[in-house]
């Protein structure tokens, strides 16, 4: 596998006629894949970052979300989450 993400990478898409954009972690365009790594601030902002994953979608990108103890304590189970997706896309 040979793709490159890239890291907090703006996502650009239009609302209301004006061009708007959101950070994403790690982004990969060839694969339209859209890493998270979620700290304790999501807690507080599930609706939002639903609304921000739906509208993603409609571009036809995917969101895939991880929480950052998972990466820390957990990396293999991560990683592998992470190659089933691209296999799968």
């Amino acid at each position: 596998m040979d793709y490159k993400f890239l890291f907090q990478h703006p996502v650009f898409y239009k609302k209301d006629d004006r061009l708007k954009f959101f950070i994403a972690d790690f982004y990969c365009h060839k694969l339209r894949l859209i890493i998270e790594v979620d700290g304790g601030v999501h807690e507080s902002q599930k609706e939002y970052d639903q609304a921000r994953t739906e509208l993603l979608s409609l571009k036809k990108i995917k969101v895939i979300r991880f929480k950052n103890t998972d990466v820390l304590e957990n990396i293999n189970k991560v990683l592998i989450c992470i190659k089933d997706q691209i296999c799968a896309i």
